[in-house]
């Protein structure tokens, strides 16, 4: 969880590439952005670091039947990013009263994955 009170905010285009992506990142010394569509100036998305470093890239090659010497320079953050349809979000009132076990039970009901579920 990221308190955008404290960290500013970051955004990226849904046609960078997950490295540009990560680098940016890096440079921003931030682990999430925002994905921003260039025309409307909507956000459609988040990506982070560990999106990138993580599983995410392969997943998607294996879904789409790519071969797995596809790198990073061939996928693009729209392909990986989390989309703002997919977001679970609270009031912040509920998030500062919440404990571990409120939001675990919150996750279980929606079906996403968590590390304790796995």
């Amino acid at each position: 969880m990221t308190d955008f009170r404290v960290r500013s905010l970051f955004k990226v285009s849904p046609e960078d590439t997950i490295d540009e992506a990560l680098q940016k990142m890096k440079v921003a010394g931030l682990r999430i952005a925002f994905v921003i569509d260039g025309k409307s100036e909507t956000i459609q998305g988040s990506i982070t670091s560990y999106d990138i470093m993580g599983e995410s890239h392969a997943l998607f090659a294996k879904r789409w039947f790519l071969p797995m010497w596809v790198t990073h320079k061939d996928i693009k953050v729209k392909d990986i990013m989390e989309k703002v349809s997919d977001w679970i979000s609270v009031e912040l009132k509920n998030a500062e009263i919440a404990t571990v076990q409120s939001v675990l039970d919150a996750f279980q009901k929606t079906g996403a994955p968590t590390s304790c579920s796995r």
